[in-house]
């Protein structure tokens, strides 16, 4: 019986203790979505650190328990100084973008008066649900990249076109979205925060260059320059200069 009821009052005070910390997680999100209308999801790892930081005090240096947590206290605080100031802040100026859109309109093209428009009607929502998007194509290319060393596929969908031309608006019969559209296979490798090689790859019938992206594991880029440099002599442009700039009248 003596047992039983110290297990039950260990695991009730862990509960309480657990209980608190989510609750201290909450509150402060609450707190800073309130405030500044952002979510920060730093305070997993500023709790880290704060903890690392009593740890070594405590174990390491022998410092009284009274003056670990003043330490932590004050890390952790200025830790989130730091991240207000270098991170939130910035983005919370992010508004002031909307009245000089409408001050210089004049001076900007079609395309970006759009880009600007959309990314300021994003709401909160849609942001992190983008964000949950991504971080589940990064999860799927690691592991991807477990079976295999590198991803190629062209920079492009279509071969240079003339300087005259705003963008690509069509391409084989098949209309697409925007003007970023004919580079969609740019951005669907650039969201996967791979590192990515550009590498010429060679050219078209009419002398136009076609280039290629190489893109390897998260965190190989010493790996990467090694397969970029093996892919130059393999297809016979490492010792190619720049082509001069094809002039037609």
């Amino acid at each position: 019986m003596i047992q039983f009821l110290r297990t039950f009052f260990d695991q009730t005070i862990n509960g309480l203790v657990i209980g608190n910390i989510y609750a201290l997680t909450a509150v402060g999100l609450a707190l800073i979505f309130g405030v500044g209308n952002l979510i920060n999801f730093a305070h997993g790892s500023v709790y880290m650190i704060g903890a690392y930081v009593g740890w070594v005090c405590v174990t390491q240096w022998h410092t009284p328990l009274p003056i670990a947590f003043l330490a932590v206290i004050i890390v952790c605080g200025l830790l989130g100084l730091l991240i207000e100031r270098l991170g939130l802040r910035s983005l919370q100026n992010s508004a002031r973008i909307a009245p000089l859109l409408e001050k210089y309109r004049h001076l900007l093209k079609p395309e970006v008066i759009g880009n600007t428009e959309y990314g300021l009607s994003l709401t909160l929502q849609k942001v992190v649900a983008a964000e949950i998007a991504q971080g589940e194509i990064i999860r799927r290319m690691a592991k991807f990249f477990e079976t295999y060393d590198l991803l190629i596929a062209p920079a492009v969908m279509c071969p240079p076109f003339p300087v005259e031309t705003r963008y690509i608006a069509e391409l084989d019969g098949v209309q697409l979205d925007g003007y970023m559209g004919w580079l969609a296979l740019t951005c669907a490798l650039s969201i996967t925060a791979c590192p990515i090689l550009a590498l010429p790859g060679g050219f078209t019938p009419d002398g136009l260059p076609v280039g290629l992206q190489v893109a390897g594991s998260l965190r190989s880029e010493e790996k990467l320059f090694s397969h970029g440099a093996w892919l130059e002599q393999l297809l016979g442009h490492a010792e190619r200069l720049p082509i001069d700039p094809v002039i037609r009248p």
